[in-house]
């Protein structure tokens, strides 16, 4: 259940986290403990959410700079970081988790638009987002490329790039993709550069 509509207007404007890192690194714990399930004695209640109190204990344990974060904050992140609706939030209920059910088994290859500027970091160091917490892959390469155009700073940018994603071989070493509403769309959090390579798209 969603936060009503008063609580959501508190977290339309400024953020609630002390910095971007903050946010970050809070969203990302979250993804990790609710995904994993290792961590302790934290069980799961009903739905198989958790107790948004000791989620929280649970993130503070692992970095204790997010000891000022609570319920607030974790409806941030369920309103505002999170587009591809990973996360479940039983707000009256005070429990938060994981929507289990939406992970989904990605097809052989997925692909990532980007710019030569960037593409060799990329492939050195792997995918990850630098501003939000999941990366869109599409599974159609001129697709990729197409959406990569919207953050091209030049309309006639000659350098767009793409990169092949081996999805199906990163899912089986237990990356976890979500499929987008859009069809064709997923969002994965982050992947080893060992199922990166170059993709050459025909002019």
């Amino acid at each position: 259940m969603k936060p009503t509509h008063s609580q959501e207007n508190r977290h339309f404007g400024r953020s609630l986290f002390n910095s971007s890192r903050d946010a970050y690194r809070f969203s990302s714990l979250l993804k990790s403990i609710v995904r994993e399930d290792e961590y302790g004695d934290l069980d799961r209640k009903e739905f198989g959410l958790y107790d948004c109190d000791a989620l929280l204990d649970a993130v503070v344990a692992l970095d204790s700079t997010l000891e000022y974060c609570g319920i607030e904050h974790l409806t941030e992140v369920y309103l505002n970081r999170d587009p591809e609706g990973i996360f479940r939030f039983e707000y009256q209920k005070n429990l938060f988790g994981y929507r289990f059910a939406d992970i989904t088994t990605p097809p052989k290859f997925l692909y990532f638009g980007t710019n030569e500027a960037v593409i060799h970091s990329v492939l050195n160091f792997g995918l990850r987002s630098q501003t939000k917490d999941f990366v869109r892959l599409f599974d159609d390469a001129s697709i990729a490329l197409s959406y990569s155009k919207r953050f091209s700073q030049r309309e006639d940018d000659v350098d767009l790039r793409v990169i092949k994603i081996s999805a199906e071989e990163a899912s089986n070493d237990g990356s976890s993709f979500v499929r987008s509403r859009r069809p064709g769309e997923y969002f994965v959090d982050r992947v080893s550069k060992k199922y990166l390579q170059r993709e050459e798209i025909p002019e």
